[in-house]
Order: structure tokens, then C-alpha cells, then sequence
């Protein structure tokens, strides 16, 4: 075909594509040589626009092939039948002829046949095989190109006529479903409420002839359990006559993102309503002053009620003002050297109020823009009452100081390693030690080799156990080689920091010790002096005594006087050595001279009639009542018939003349294994105040004074009994008498 019919053909096609209402067409300038359409060419996969007639004719059937072939060329219009479809052969996506109309035009000397196609999308086959959709060559082959332009992702179809849809897999990920999961259809996963409006939506784009593109929001139910909102963008082809085909083409598009920006912008917009309303009521609600200054003018624009009522003005009276009007003093500074300094660090001044009352407020700003000016909020706290504090406290730290560095008690604050961190100035005047060579030293190497090693068993056990207060005493030596003995108390506590201190408070004992010392030396002392002077007193006295037997032989019954003479001394002879004889006890039992009680297994009954038998209780003088029966019980028997001896002894003593005469009694009390020996008087009885000191060494009642005694009988009573396991049980009512109990266990 020569150029310039091939120029004319190209001119025609560009008026077509300006008039036609199909862009699907081609020209036939002769039988061999066709012109396709743009799109036509993009469907056919042709190189180029101009395509040989054996080409061009492979893409249809036979049927239809045959039909161009003899309406080419032709002068005539003509047409296919109607309602005839075929594919046309290696489209991707795969597409059928549904129409074609011939129609002749004379371009020059040239009658040219021009061919108008109505295709559409092969829907059946894609659906029904795993045919890989590329909706962007098909969509722009279907006159849907703005759809993909948009940017958007998902396509749908859906066919209103005959009930055939099509979701691509996008749509599913839009709602939570992976490539593996099986996505339930989109009638079940949209919400309720949106169901009507998703349906309308369809239906009113499966009418609409004016192909303009339609959007809509659904809300979905996402795999995870939220909503997501999905946009549909959705068009309806129409038929080669311009009426609508039914057939609904779409993108699918996830909007979840932008719908949550949108509702959060509504809510700002509300809260940004409510801002004005929300501020005043938050900086009237606080109980800091705020005042607004301009940072230009550095007057006041605004302050909160609590700023007008701390500097005792009107709101009115402050807003308009320079910030001098405050009265600021302070520091060498004023507020505005302050701002300047472009620091926001906490200042502290003295305000005075019109009355003349002053306060300490602590003053802290920010920058900020307030209706297009730049402003500085300040924020005044009232801090009065804390400087009030802290001058008291203060006063109450030196107080302290003064009292530690005045104390009889020497305080250290230590590491668990005895590392001296603080330390009182007595204690280390004590030491001789200065306090600076003292601090970051181990306390415990000042202690003395045997205490030192005691101290850290005793911290080390009882930081184990979890004990707070450890009491030791130890000997410390000093810088003069001295040691010092000292009492102290020691508080395991925890520092602000976490690590655990130890707090101690000594006190010097030395003199204390000291004292102890030399009383446990007098009482040696005391004890050799006793044990030598008793001694040495038992001789003349075994002598006087002996003398006193041998005058009571030779005299004879005719002096009587002598008699009487001679029995008084024989028994203050015997009381003297009696009285000897518990001395010397006491002072062994003291002394430890004394041997531990021999327990051995002897019958309580048969002791105590020995005991009487041998003139210690005789019948005329005390009631004795015995069980039949052997008593069995582990005793020293030594010691218990001393203590039968002073309780008979005492109750004899303590009972008048005229008065019944005292009973021993002895009987058992099998279920709890034990013998009760009563030793009972009537006599003049024990004052109540006086019977919880009754067994100490040296004690006698009230109301024996005109009575001889030492007060030791009693006390040895109860040592005895103690080293015995005897129990002793009193009850005495004055001038009734004194009941005592010996508790025995049995065997």
C-alpha cells in the first residue's frame, strides 16, 4: 500500500478513536493489509498496529475468518448474527467476540472497510481454571483504565444478569484470611447494617450508563477481631449501544488505616472544641499559680484564680500589667533576668502581697504560642511551709549534732566489713585516734585479739538469722596501748542507696567493769575470811563445848542454878556452832567450793524418821505423819535432811510456847509421780510483802526481830533444793502459822 493511502489510514483511525463509542475496531485499506486499534493491538499481543490479513485472521475462528475474508472488500455494510460469541484465540487475558459490524468508507481512491468489535472478559474460563489474572492488561482492554490509575488494589466482577462474581485473593487479605486459610464469602463477613447499602451500591452501578466510577465504605469483620474498612471502586460496562451490560467491574482497597485518622481528626476537632472550656477548668483546678507573660512586652495576658488569690490581686487588676507588679525579690535577680537567662531552672523568690504579707514561691516557665504570640507560662508553687521545714529542721540537725557531740555514748555508722564511715568526735578522742585517719578504717582491728574474733561470729550469725539489734561488749585499745571496755548496741538498717549499714551506740564500761572486778575480788576475799575465821573459831568453841560436857558430869543434882546456868550455856554453844556451821556452807556454796548434789535412790520415809529418831524433831516437839509404805525418790541425802533440819528448825522457832506444836507430814500423789512433805507451823505467820524475798541470803521478816536468827537457813533451803529438783511451794498468814511444801518426784 503506497504511503500516503497508509497516512490517510492513520488520520482515519485517529478520528475514530475521537468519535467511535467502541475502542475495539481495525481498518481494511485492501483484503491483505489491516490497521488495528490501540487497545485491539494490546489485546492481539501485535507488534505493531499494521498487521498482515493471514495474522490478523489466525485470532478468530473459521467461521468468523471466512466471513471477513468475504466482506473484504465489499461496499456494503453487514454484520455477524446476532448473539453469536467466539474467543478470539491467544488473548491474555483470554477475551470473545461478541459483535462485529463492517462498514465501508472511501479514503481516497481506496474503499476501506472499517470493523467494529464488541469484546468482553472470558469470565467462565478464568473462574473455572487456575488461570493467573493480570486485572491491570485487562482492565485497560475493557475501558476500566482510571480503575487502575487510581492505585488502587483488589479487582471484583460481578455479573447482575446471569448471578456470576469474582473476588481476586487481595480482598481476603484485607480481611485477616492467608493464602491457606479458606475465606468465608463476603455476604458473611460484612456487618449487618452495611449489608442493604453493599446491595443498593451493586444495583445502582449495574444501571449506570455514564461509566463514571463509584466508591463506597464497607465495614468487615477482620480475622483478628476488629473492623476493617474496606472501599469498593466499581464501574459497569456498557454494550456496543451505550445501555448497561450489568456486568460490574471494581477495586477493592483496605481504607481501615485512614478510617481510624479520620475518626481520631473528628475527635480532635471535638476536643479542640472543648479546649478553651477543658483549660480554664484545668489551670483554675490546680493549686500552683500560672501566669501567662508576653514575651515581647513581658506584661501578663492571662493567670489562673489560684495567681490572683496568692499575690492578693483581682484577675482583672493582674492581666495588662507588667509582671513587676508582683513585687519580686530575690536571689539578685528579677523575673525578667530570669526568662532571659533561656534556662528552666527552678528559681526562689520572696513575693509581697499588697497587704505586706511576704510568701516563697518557687517559679518555673516554659515557652510556648498563644493566639500567634509567643508567651512564657509560669508556674509559681508556694513553697512557705517547706523553707519553714527545712529552717526547722535545720535548727533540729544542729540540735542533734550538738547532742551526739555531747553524748556519754560513742555512735559509728559502719559497712558489714566493721568499715568506719562516720564517726561521733568522743569516740574517736577516745581512741586517740583523729577522726580522718579513723573514717574508711576496720573498727574491728582496734579490737582486741580475742574479741575480735568473737564479734564476727556474733555479726556474721545473727546478719544470718536476720536479727535488726546485736548487743556485744568487747575491749578496744587505744592509741596509749590501754584497753577500754564498751557496751554497745548495734542496729542493722538499709541507706536510701540500698546498701546495708550498721549503726552502733557504745558506752564505756570500763569502770563498771572495773568495780566488778573488785567486787568479785572483796567476795573471794570475803569467802577466805569467812571459811579461815570460821575455822578458826570452831576450835575454842569445840573446846568451850567440850569443857561445858565435863562441868555438866561433875555437877551434880544439889546445885540446881548451876544446872540451869549450865544448860543455857550448852545451848547457846550449840547455836554458835550451828551458826558456824551454815556460815561456812554459805561461803563454799559461794565460793563454789561445794560439790554438785549427790542423787542417789533412798526412801524418803525411812530418812525421816532417822532424821527424828535422832533427836531432830522428837515427838514432843513436832507431829509426824508417814506413810506405811517405802517412798522412793533420787536425792542427796545430805542436803535433804539440811533442809528438813532449817524448816523444822524455823517452825519451832516461830511457834509460841502455848501455841500447837508444828507437824511434819509426808504423803504421795501416785498419778502425778511425786511426795509432798508439809512442814507446817502455827505460829506468828510471814508478812505478804515479805514472801517473795524469803529465801534471799540474809533476809528476815518484819516481825522477827526480837527473834534470834541470820537469815541464811532459808536461802540455803533453796539452794539445796534447786540442785534436788525439789519444788518449794509457801503459804503463811500472819499469826497463823506457815505452811511449807517440798514437791519430791518419785521413782
Amino acid at each position: 500500500m503506497q504511503t500516503n493511502n497508509k497516512g490517510g489510514v492513520i488520520a482515519l483511525a485517529q478520528l475514530m478513536d475521537r468519535t467511535a463509542k467502541t475502542p475495539y475496531y481495525f481498518i481494511a485499506p485492501d483484503k491483505d493489509t489491516f490497521f488495528l486499534s490501540q487497545n485491539l493491538q494490546q489485546a492481539l499481543s501485535a507488534s505493531s498496529h499494521w498487521i498482515g490479513a493471514t495474522s490478523f485472521l489466525a485470532f478468530f475462528d473459521e467461521k468468523v475468518s471466512h466471513w471477513i475474508k468475504g466482506q473484504i472488500p465489499a461496499s456494503k455494510a453487514s454484520a455477524l448474527p446476532e448473539e453469536y460469541s467466539t474467543p478470539i484465540k491467544d488473548t491474555s487475558p483470554p477475551l470473545k467476540l461478541t459483535s462485529l459490524n463492517l462498514t465501508s468508507f472511501h479514503l481516497g481512491s481506496l474503499n476501506c472497510r472499517i470493523g467494529l468489535l464488541q469484546v468482553e472478559f472470558n469470565l467462565p474460563e478464568v473462574i473455572t481454571t487456575s488461570y493467573p489474572l493480570a486485572p491491570e492488561a485487562v482492565f485497560k482492554q475493557l475501558r476500566f483504565g482510571p480503575l487502575i490509575d487510581s492505585g488502587l488494589s483488589g479487582i471484583f466482577f460481578t455479573d447482575t444478569n446471569q448471578s456470576r462474581s469474582y473476588i481476586s485473593p487481595a480482598f481476603n487479605t484485607f480481611r485477616g484470611y492467608s493464602a491457606e486459610t479458606v475465606p468465608v464469602p463476603w455476604e458473611e463477613s460484612i456487618l449487618e447494617q452495611d449489608m442493604p447499602l453493599a446491595m443498593a451500591y451493586l444495583e445502582k452501578i449495574a444501571q449506570d450508563t455514564t461509566g463514571q466510577p463509584h466508591k463506597a465504605i464497607f465495614r468487615h469483620r477482620h480475622q483478628a477481631g476488629h473492623i476493617a474498612h474496606i472501599m469498593a471502586v466499581a464501574q459497569c460496562r456498557t454494550t456496543f449501544d451505550g445501555s448497561p451490560s450489568g456486568e460490574v467491574f471494581g477495586l477493592w482497597v483496605d481504607v481501615t488505616e485512614q478510617e481510624e485518622l479520620k475518626h481520631k481528626l473528628e475527635v480532635a476537632v471535638l476536643e479542640k472544641q472543648a479546649t478553651s472550656d477543658y483549660l480554664d477548668r484545668l489551670l483554675n483546678g490546680v493549686p500552683e499559680a500560672i501566669v501567662v507573660l508576653d514575651q515581647h512586652t513581658e506584661t501578663i495576658m492571662d493567670c489562673n484564680e489560684a495567681a490572683a488569690d496568692k499575690f492578693g490581686y483581682s484577675k482583672q487588676a493582674l492581666i495588662g500589667k507588667h509582671h513587676s507588679i508582683l513585687q519580686a525579690t530575690g536571689q539578685d535577680n528579677p523575673i525578667s533576668q530570669t526568662l532571659k537567662r533561656q534556662s528552666n531552672i527552678s528559681d526562689t523568690y520572696t513575693f509581697f502581697r499588697p497587704d505586706g504579707s511576704s510568701m516563697h514561691l518557687s517559679l518555673t516557665y516554659t515557652e510556648a504560642q498563644l493566639k500567634g504570640k509567643a508567651v512564657y507560662i509560669m508556674t509559681f508553687a508556694d513553697i512557705t511551709e517547706i523553707i519553714k521545714a527545712r529552717k526547722k529542721l535545720k535548727q533540729q540537725e544542729s540540735l542533734y549534732r550538738q547532742l551526739i557531740q555531747y553524748s556519754s555514748e560513742y555512735i559509728t555508722i559502719m559497712r558489714p566489713d566493721f568499715t568506719v564511715l562516720w564517726s561521733s568526735d568522743n569516740f574517736s578522742k577516745l581512741l586517740g585516734v583523729p577522726q580522718k585517719q579513723l573514717l574508711g578504717k576496720q573498727l574491728n582491728t582496734f579490737a582486741h585479739p580475742e574479741d575480735n574474733k568473737r564479734v564476727k561470729v556474733v555479726f556474721k550469725k545473727a546478719m544470718e538469722c536476720g536479727e535488726k539489734v546485736i548487743n556485744f561488749e568487747g575491749r578496744f585499745h587505744t592509741a596509749k596501748g590501754e584497753y577500754i571496755w564498751m557496751k554497745s548496741k548495734s542496729v542493722l538498717l538499709t541507706d536510701e542507696q540500698g546498701e546495708q549499714r550498721i549503726y552502733t551506740y557504745r558506752q564505756d564500761i570500763s569502770r563498771e567493769k572495773a568495780i566488778a572486778d573488785e567486787q568479785i575480788e572483796i567476795s573471794r576475799l570475803k569467802s577466805e575470811f569467812v571459811s579461815m575465821t570460821s575455822h578458826q573459831l570452831r576450835t575454842p568453841i569445840a573446846v568451850f563445848a567440850s569443857n561445858l560436857e565435863l562441868l555438866d558430869g561433875l555437877l551434880n543434882e544439889e546445885h540446881p542454878a548451876a544446872r540451869r546456868i549450865l544448860t543455857r550455856l550448852q545451848k547457846e554453844s550449840d547455836r554458835m556452832v550451828h551458826l558456824l556451821d551454815e556460815v561456812l556452807l554459805i561461803s563454799r556454796l559461794e565460793s563454789g567450793r561445794l560439790e554438785q548434789a549427790t542423787l542417789q535412790k533412798v526412801d524418803l520415809v525411812s530418812v525421816i524418821r532417822n532424821f527424828c529418831e535422832n533427836g531432830m524433831c522428837s515427838v514432843n516437839q513436832v507431829r509426824t505423819v508417814l506413810p506405811e509404805e517405802p517412798v522412793y525418790a533420787r536425792l542427796d541425802k545430805s542436803q535433804f535432811e539440811h533442809i528438813l533440819m532449817n524448816l523444822i528448825s524455823n517452825a519451832l522457832k516461830y511457834t509460841p510456847k502455848d501455841h500447837p506444836k508444828p507437824e511434819l507430814i509426808l504423803r504421795v500423789d501416785k498419778e502425778r509421780s511425786e511426795a509432798i512433805i508439809v512442814v507446817r507451823d502455827y505460829g506468828i505467820g510471814i508478812p505478804k510483802e515479805d514472801q517473795s524475798k524469803l529465801f534471799r541470803q540474809f533476809f528476815r521478816a518484819k516481825n522477827t526481830a526480837n527473834i534470834p536468827g541470820t537469815g541464811l537457813g532459808l536461802y540455803i533451803v533453796n539452794r539445796f533444793a534447786a540442785q534436788n529438783n525439789i519444788r518449794i511451794n509457801l503459804d503463811s498468814q500472819i499469826k497463823q502459822g506457815t505452811r511449807i511444801e517440798l514437791i519430791v518426784p518419785t521413782l
